[in-house]
């Protein structure tokens, strides 16, 4: 078993993630306080699927959003 790390940016845009096996995702935040963790390597390039979306009641999303990174294709639960 390979032990996963990765690698979090902060961007105009939100949170750019990459992982040492070299998947990317990123997180965007909502207006309404929500924030969307998607795999894919940016907002502007296709494709990007929707992983979770995380509620404004989660404090840590950056945390929660890494968490998923690092866990996907399963659940951090």
């Amino acid at each position: 078993m390979t032990l996963l790390t990765v690698e979090t940016n902060e961007t105009q845009d939100g949170y750019d993630f990459v992982r040492s096996d070299g998947r990317r995702f990123f997180l965007v935040g909502k207006e309404n306080g929500h924030a969307v963790l998607y795999a894919g390597a940016n907002r502007h390039e296709p494709p990007a699927i929707g992983l979770v979306d995380f509620d404004v009641n989660i404090s840590d999303k950056l945390g929660r959003a890494r968490d998923y990174v690092l866990a996907h294709p399963n659940s951090p639960d």
